[in-house]
């Protein structure tokens, strides 16, 4: 879609799944959503089985393997730009983070749940730990997205700036993916943190 000089850019976002540190960022850092989803047991095995069964599966493979804790992570950006003696330039540019992290929760039922629910405590919370990392990633993400923008600028006329830019942002978040698919594998999905229950 083309927008005429100096009227804002359409909204353009970009979903990227996955899970932080909120970092001081140039980009506006919006709100980490947690929403959680009902785990059900009386012992660790119990609970075990129950996560493996409840917990959210990747948006991408809706087929797929379950996980115990995932996070998606978006970029939203829009600019303005006009025409210069170089071609075409942003004249403003603005980006913001957002992300909904998504844990399990238990209640225990009964007595004598003491020890599971202080394991289970725990597990969650290096699980917390490990899912913020990868909203880490998106804060990164953000913050590449926003020095781009703030630096925008094609040789030619505007006609080619919004398709300039968008290739050059989606290569970044594409990136970022990247860096999470690794994050993953070194942390061993954050058994290497601690989140192993």
């Amino acid at each position: 879609m083309r927008c005429a000089f100096m009227f804002e850019r359409c909204h353009l976002t970009f979903l990227l799944v996955a899970v932080v540190l909120l970092t001081a960022l140039p980009a506006q850092a919006g709100e980490l959503r947690i929403v959680h989803y009902d785990v059900y047991g009386r012992s660790i095995a119990e609970l075990r089985e129950s996560l493996n069964e409840n917990g959210p599966r990747n948006p991408r493979d809706l087929g797929g393997k379950r996980f115990h804790g995932w996070t998606d992570w978006r970029v939203d950006w829009t600019y303005k730009y006009t025409p210069s003696k170089q071609g075409c330039r942003f004249t403003e540019f603005t980006s913001a983070l957002s992300g909904t992290m998504t844990l399990p929760r238990w209640t225990p039922i009964g007595g004598g749940a003491e020890k599971v629910a202080r394991a289970f405590d725990t597990y969650v919370s290096a699980l917390r730990r490990h899912e913020h990392g990868h909203y880490a990633i998106g804060a990164e993400a953000a913050a590449e997205i926003q020095a781009l923008g703030h630096a925008f600028s094609v040789p030619s006329d505007c006609s080619t700036i919004a398709n300039a830019f968008e290739m050059r942002a989606a290569a970044i978040l594409e990136a970022y993916r990247a860096k999470e698919l690794l994050y993953d594998r070194e942390t061993e999905h954050g058994r290497t943190q601690g989140a192993r229950f």
